[in-house]
């Protein structure tokens, strides 16, 4: 009953489905867009998001799915188009011809989902929260902890779960006020508070995810405290934070969103406060167009001196869109560069290839299943789906070999991890009698499959395997960025596409984010109590060889119960102008723009 296609050897004619082109991905969500440039992203993704939830991606200068969490690469991957808003071509000048002297980039086709730093969760809206707004511990350009608004590193009582910051004096919000621990101590609460989550449960809240370490705050969120209990201000500098366990990562999550620090008066100002918010990042919001530009402004009174940067132009909209055509006109001063244009950036003998900087991504590109809805509740199900795809032709034909195959969901370059043994994951044969095995017994039984992405080009290509292998007429839902995110949260999605980036360098970022049964990111519904055991075990192993070889085994059982498909791990290629100095381009993405200046533009 199944059609008798053979999927290799169909290249030169373009018959094979994973030749689906690859040339029209976007954002973080899986690649493109500020999503692609700017994540650790994805979310990337786009973490979200995500940054950072998926690499949610995952935002901005990331990769070509939009991605939870992370940092955020630029412009769209698809074919060139010419901007509206015209204007005479200069560097630095960006689509409209913006003054010299500012960094121009590309973002997304409209306003970032968000950028509350309590609420933002995808690469897109992180990437932009970074520049505004800040906390008390940073990465630097080689991803390590260094201190941000905190004088120095915490001091760590012998227990190693209590947490003593002594504040940097003198840091003030963009309005002048002077930044004290009580403000931190307000700014965690309040990303704690359930009415953030509106009609969705508060333990959806980012800050579940990243300060649920953190004594108290699991009451608080429950609605049983108003106060977190674990967060201390005794006097004006000092801010002491108590977690409930040790956790060699703990840092790493005050390094997100929901423990950066807003000032109380500006955020109860009114519900439009986020349009000019009183940060303390290197830059605040001089305009912003809605879905047509934010310009970013340096800010004078930034502890660590303005940055040397006129300002940024982020464009989006039409204005963002066929981001190398504009950065060869000089429209654009950074931008990542579309699949099918990579051979020609690259060649040694085309002058723009001096300007590539390439990056291997910390994230990963995967198809979900909602394990709350049918027929995903059956793992003979998830495994025969996950069967029928060729993970290496995605990588070598659908990507060009751009990206790497994915054997599991942490990327390779993770330090210190070796990810398990993976068996035979294309297998069409052995995926049909699984479902002869299943509870449906044959294709016809099934319901309706529905897939969900955000414009990626993942969808028609799952299409169309899906159809060759097993007979299953698959359909496939494009949804906009900030609409998916909203269907991710509220579960609707049956099966969909997404990019998670990392939040920090570690497996737990990928493995108990998305696969801890209590993770606001576990939007599958996965639940398996011994990887919930084993994650709680290997958060509190001080022995770090002990810590990866658990983690080895937690993705082993993970990847036994399918329920997710790891696909690719991304690879950002970026092209940045030679008199864009300082521009760093890191594993999760462009974190920060304080340091970058123009410099012998031509």
């Amino acid at each position: 009953s199944y059609p008798q296609l053979l999927l290799g050897g169909r290249d030169k004619v373009n018959l094979d489905p994973y030749a689906w082109g690859c040339y029209n991905t976007r954002k973080c969500p899986i690649e493109g867009g500020i999503s692609s440039l700017l994540d650790p992203l994805h979310n990337l993704n786009v973490k979200r998001y995500a940054a950072s939830r998926y690499w949610r991606v995952a935002l901005v200068l990331l990769v070509v799915l939009p991605t939870l969490t992370g940092c955020w690469p630029f412009s769209d991957a698809s074919p060139a188009k010419t901007p509206v808003s015209g204007g005479q071509s200069n560097p630095g000048g960006g689509p409209s011809g913006a003054n010299t002297g500012a960094l121009n980039i590309a973002g997304e086709t409209s306003d970032p989902p968000s950028l509350d730093p309590a609420l933002a969760t995808d690469s897109y809206s992180l990437f932009v929260i970074r520049q505004l707004f800040s906390g008390l511990v940073t990465y630097d350009n080689n991803l390590k902890i260094a201190p941000d608004m905190a004088a120095s590193l915490p001091s760590v009582s012998g227990d190693g779960k209590t947490y003593t910051f002594t504040l940097r004096k003198g840091v003030r919000f963009t309005d002048g006020k002077e930044v004290t621990a009580q403000d931190f101590k307000y700014s965690m609460e309040r990303a704690t508070d359930a009415r953030l989550a509106g009609s969705q449960p508060a333990s959806s809240l980012p800050s579940a995810l990243y300060l649920g370490d953190i004594v108290g705050v699991h009451e608080k969120l429950d609605g049983k405290a108003t106060e977190i209990s674990g967060v201390q201000a005794p006097n004006t500098t000092t801010l002491v934070i108590s977690i409930d366990a040790p956790r060699a990562y703990f840092l790493s999550k005050l390094t997100a969103g929901p423990a950066f620090v807003v000032e109380k008066s500006n955020v109860e100002s009114g519900a439009k406060w986020i349009e000019d918010p009183h940060g303390t990042g290197a830059f605040k919001i001089d305009k912003w167009v809605h879905n047509q530009e934010i310009a970013l402004a340096p800010n004078k009174s930034y502890y660590e001196g303005a940055p040397q940067l006129a300002g940024v132009n982020i464009w989006m909209g039409a204005n963002a869109q066929g981001g190398l055509q504009q950065y060869e006109t000089g429209g654009l001063d950074v931008t990542d560069v579309p699949v099918g244009d990579i051979d020609r950036v690259s060649d040694r003998n085309e002058p723009m290839s001096a300007e590539l900087q390439t990056v291997p991504d910390l994230s990963v590109t995967y198809l979900a299943f909602n394990l709350r809805q049918k027929p995903f509740d059956d793992p003979k199900i998830r495994q025969a789906l996950s069967l029928v795809i060729d993970r290496q032709k995605i990588a070598r034909v659908m990507f060009q070999s751009r990206v790497r195959q994915a054997q599991g969901f942490v990327p390779p370059d993770m330090g210190g991890y070796k990810g398990p043994a993976v068996g035979e994951t294309y297998n069409v044969t052995l995926a049909r009698q699984l479902i002869q095995q299943s509870t449906y017994k044959n294709v016809a039984s099934l319901p309706r499959l529905r897939l969900w992405t955000s414009g990626d080009s993942l969808g028609p290509m799952l299409k169309d395997v899906f159809s060759q292998t097993l007979g299953i007429d698959l359909e496939v839902h494009e949804v906009e960025w900030s609409d998916f995110l909203q269907g991710l949260d509220s579960h609707s999605y049956s099966m969909f596409t997404l990019a998670w980036g990392a939040d920090y360098p570690d497996p737990e970022s990928f493995l108990g984010t998305l696969f801890r049964s209590t993770s606001p990111e576990n939007h599958m519904g996965y639940r398996n109590p011994v990887v919930d055991d084993l994650l709680n075990k290997a958060a509190v192993e001080a022995d770090n060889a002990k810590r990866m070889g658990m983690y080895a085994d937690i993705e082993s059982r993970v990847l036994k119960d399918y329920p997710a498909v790891p696909l690719y791990h991304s690879v950002r290629y970026m092209l940045v102008k030679p008199y864009v100095k300082n521009f760093k381009v890191t594993p999760m993405g462009i974190l920060s723009l304080k340091d970058v200046r123009l410099a012998g533009q031509k």
